[in-house]
């Protein structure tokens, strides 16, 4: 897949998509460690507006 867009790069400040995303793959409590970090471990989180998306899918039965 491939996708096409602008995207805008921001500081995750205060750790929260690290949070989220750490707790929707790792249930409740699965980001403690990112709420934990110290603030002078910077995350970054990358926004993309598709503009295009491209990509083949097969069907594997």
């Amino acid at each position: 897949m491939e996708i096409r867009g602008t995207a805008t790069v921001a500081e995750d400040a205060d750790h929260a998509v690290a949070v989220r995303i750490a707790e929707e793959y790792l249930g409740p409590g699965g980001g403690k460690e990112y709420l934990e970090a110290p603030p002078e471990e910077v995350r970054v989180a990358v926004r993309i507006t598709p503009t295009k998306i491209l990509g083949n899918a097969t069907k594997t039965a």
